[in-house]
């Protein structure tokens, strides 16, 4: 269940993934009010480069772009989306490491609404309002991830980097606001025992955003530190978590 009770259905399916046998998947979607849709992802996993984590080390490697744009039915309803994702893995028998990097590009239709006439409420037929103007996202991230062991106990350690600006460009002419801003993450996590309590922290930092004009104000920089002892308990048919 999702927040507010509703449902979230996730389809998967699972085929064959061999070592050296790469897999690449094409899809294509049109529909109508110039609907598109269109996606590649290739896969593929070999032995590890130079030798790295030994003869069983294997690397993995993941690139996923697609896009999308539909017009819509009214003026100013456009809709572009564009993401890419790219991911390199390797799992060695000791320790294994993870570079991901996501790229999201976003541009709706910005328009203020219909004007005041005699198809007012037939917004097919309506005067539309700003209809050249539009909203348009851009967000980048960057995420190193890696578990190595620590007095025989799996370490994770990861940060992040997130960079996202924010462009609001009035389509009957005057100045486009925009603003930008970066988030910086880290943190880790130990096991202290098989099948015991666990100690985990991480820390992130917003810096103040920027921009044109500054539309969302000046909000300052934004520090968060937490860490957290958790535990799972096993009593009868029961399984209890505790965190503190």
């Amino acid at each position: 269940d999702a927040r507010g009770g509703s449902a979230v259905d996730v389809l998967a399916g699972l085929r064959p993934f061999r070592l050296g046998v790469p897999v690449t998947e094409l899809r294509y979607l049109p529909g109508e009010g110039g609907l598109q849709v269109v996606s590649g992802t290739h896969a593929q996993t070999r032995r590890a480069l130079w030798g790295l984590g030994g003869p069983r080390a294997r690397m993995t490697t993941t690139v996923h772009v697609a896009g999308r744009n539909s017009n819509g039915p009214l003026a100013g309803a456009r809709l572009r989306h564009a993401h890419a994702i790219a991911r390199l893995a390797i799992a060695a028998p000791r320790w294994g490491a993870e570079l991901t990097e996501h790229y999201t590009e976003r541009t709706d239709g910005a328009r203020r609404g219909l004007a005041l006439n005699e198809n007012l409420y037939d917004p097919l037929r309506a005067s539309i309002l700003d209809s050249g103007a539009d909203r348009r996202l851009l967000r980048n991230e960057i995420a190193l991830r890696a578990r190595v062991p620590l007095a025989g106990r799996p370490l994770a350690v990861w940060s992040a980097w997130t960079r996202q600006t924010t462009r609001y460009s009035p389509g009957s002419g005057g100045d486009t606001l925009s603003v930008s801003g970066n988030r910086y993450a880290l943190g880790a996590r130990l096991p202290l025992s098989a099948r015991g309590p666990a100690l985990g922290a991480w820390a992130a930092l917003e810096d103040d955003p920027w921009g044109r004009y500054d539309p969302l104000g000046d909000g300052g920089e934004r520090a968060q530190i937490h860490a957290a002892l958790t535990d799972t308990l096993t009593l009868g048919l029961t399984q209890v978590s505790a965190q503190a």
